[in-house]
């Protein structure tokens, strides 16, 4: 029985990973998903390597002064005859774009025009509007009598750190772990919807293999050599290692692309950063990296700030853990479903016949992704606690909790029930696949389905 289960799988596994789209999207898609996260960066960091040349014609003198070089834009102060001449010449990037401000017809000018041989993006045009606004709050601030450098003093910027408190294991003592939610979401968000594509891409590729089978009549031939139960079972476990085999090549695919990409990223910020790092350890070399971080947000020292918390994100997720939970989700939640798939394939002759026996399997995969903003903003409430224990939600719901901490005998009881339903939903399903799977021309009904599983 074993050894013709195991040809079925052969069958079925290396017919799938041989083909061409199988072999393109494993390797396009860890691409595109990194390309996605790192590219955006590269290319902010490269933006910034050649900083924007702006030339300012201030024509209400007002803004004297108030256009200086920042890591973004440098100014030129241009006279009003050369402007002219700068319009017909902005194609040599000599400058970038010209900033005219006409006379003032009113107390401030507050209007300016923007000249370019490209098109100015918004961000440009945001610092601009600040500078200018900020020029024109200043003075009126002084028209009421009150100092800039008094407004500017009122200004405070807060900086929460969210720590998980955890007993030790001596029971007296208490370990303090920093959390990011806004990473935990993030990845909430991503397991939970990568769980729902796989379950219902490779689900509904039994299926249809069911069905191809069936309406071919190449599935008489073959049981007449194996049990419908074997047929099913291998095809089940055949198609679950395809998909396994293309998620494990997306985590090997991605982890070599961002440690690549990353390391060329790194190299371009890390210099000045350990630079900036060691004027602070050098006047205190006992201070930890909660400190550091202090000394950053007060302005001692101006590494990257946004690297680092991202830095410091990645470090604080238990990757390990979320990748083993979803495999065994993903095993687990597929083996599960696909066995309701197969049932179905077996007991329809056509697409269209499919409909109304995958409304109640297509219910619970969508209903946690309906709920992901209740479950991801209270991940210990009772809904989500219960979407992750019920077998039929909990594949998805789970992902979605994990990163924010589940306690052991949740995941180990979420887990047990997911493995006993997955037992007796096959036991069902192979009953159902029996008895449809050479039936033909015949509309089934669900009267018909439950007196395939009493029989």
């Amino acid at each position: 029985m074993s050894n013709k289960i195991s040809l079925i799988i052969a069958r079925e596994y290396f017919s799938r990973v041989k083909k061409k789209s199988f072999i393109i999207m494993t390797f396009l898609t860890p691409i595109l998903l990194v390309a996605l996260m790192l590219i955006p960066a590269y290319v902010a960091m490269k933006s910034e390597e050649k900083n924007a040349v702006v030339g300012v014609c201030d024509k209400s003198g007002f803004y004297e002064n108030a256009f200086q070089d920042n890591e973004r834009l440098q100014f030129k102060i241009i006279n009003s005859d050369e402007v002219e001449a700068v319009k017909k010449n902005l194609s040599t990037k000599d400058i970038d774009m010209l900033l005219i401000i006409p006379p003032a017809t009113d107390d401030y000018p507050v209007v300016a025009d923007i000249y370019s041989d490209d098109n100015v993006n918004t961000f440009t045009k945001s610092m601009l509007k600040d500078i200018m606004q900020d020029k024109v709050k200043e003075a009126k601030l002084t028209d009421l009598g009150i100092e800039p450098e008094t407004l500017k003093k009122l200004d405070v910027k807060i900086k929460i750190d969210s720590f998980k408190v955890n007993l030790a294991d001596n029971g007296v003592d208490i370990d303090e772990e920093q959390t990011y939610s806004e990473a935990n979401q993030v990845i909430g968000y991503i397991g939970g919807f990568l769980m729902y594509f796989f379950i219902f891409l490779f689900g509904s590729q039994v299926m249809r293999g069911v069905m191809e089978e069936k309406t071919s009549r190449i599935v008489e031939v073959i049981i007449s050599s194996v049990k419908p139960f074997q047929l099913m079972m291998g095809k089940i476990i055949g198609i679950g290692l395809v998909g396994l085999t293309q998620f494990v090549m997306w985590i090997v695919l991605s982890f070599v692309l961002i440690t690549a990409f990353g390391s060329s990223l790194q190299e371009k910020i890390t210099p000045t950063n350990i630079a900036q790092v060691q004027q602070i350890t050098a006047v205190d070399p006992t201070m930890s990296s909660t400190d550091i971080a202090g000394a950053v947000n007060n302005d001692e020292i101006t590494p990257n700030d946004e690297f680092s918390e991202i830095f410091n994100m990645i470090s604080s997720i238990n990757i390990p853990l979320i990748i083993l939970t979803f495999l065994f989700y993903f095993l687990a939640g597929y083996l599960l479903y696909a066995s309701f798939f197969a049932a179905i394939g077996g007991a329809v002759d056509n697409e269209t016949d499919t409909q109304q026996f995958m409304l109640p399997i297509t219910i619970p995969v969508i209903l946690p992704i309906l709920l992901i903003g209740n479950i991801i903003s209270a991940p210990s409430g009772p809904l989500a606690v219960w979407l992750s224990m019920i077998p039929l939600t909990s594949p998805i719901a789970m992902m979605m909790r994990l990163p924010f901490g589940v306690p052991a005998w949740q995941l180990a009881l979420s887990m047990f029930l997911l493995v006993v339903f997955f037992v007796i939903s096959t036991w069902l399903a192979a009953k159902i696949y029996r008895t449809g799977i050479l039936m033909y021309g015949k509309k089934v009904t669900w009267a018909e389905l439950w007196k395939w599983i009493k029989y």
